[in-house]
């Protein structure tokens, strides 16, 4: 058995966000897996699950996957109607421009906080 420290530290301050010591049993690659399976980071000061904000970028490139001779392929950016959908709501600016960005209105910027936390962030690094 050997014990490995763990210690995640926000990008800013430096200051620890999550410290603790791990417990490693049996095949050192199946432990490296394991501590795979579930990413915390932290942002702004909130711990979130990396691994959930993947999952939810694989579904959303379910939306615009196609067939071609390669296999099943998806666009790396969002589509279209989702994008218009958002500007009709309010929520972003006109994502129809040669900018590769786009900026959120106010109330845009702020469900996207909102629906960010309900969706990603964790209490600890222990429990959803």
């Amino acid at each position: 058995m050997r014990l490995a420290s763990l210690r995640l530290s926000d990008s800013g301050a430096g200051s620890p966000v999550l410290e603790g010591t791990l417990r490693l049993t049996g095949d050192p690659q199946s432990a490296r897996r394991s501590l795979l399976v579930r990413e915390i980071r932290a942002i702004e000061g909130a711990l979130y699950d990396e691994r959930r904000v993947q999952d939810a970028v694989l579904a959303l490139m379910h939306l615009d996957a196609h067939a071609d001779t390669y296999g099943w392929r998806a666009w790396k950016t969002f589509p279209w109607e989702a994008t218009d959908g958002l500007h009709e709501r309010g929520l972003i600016d006109d994502p129809r421009s040669k900018a590769k960005t786009v900026a959120p209105t106010d109330e845009g910027a702020r469900l996207a906080q909102q629906l960010f936390t309900e969706l990603f962030e964790v209490d600890d690094a222990g429990t959803d």
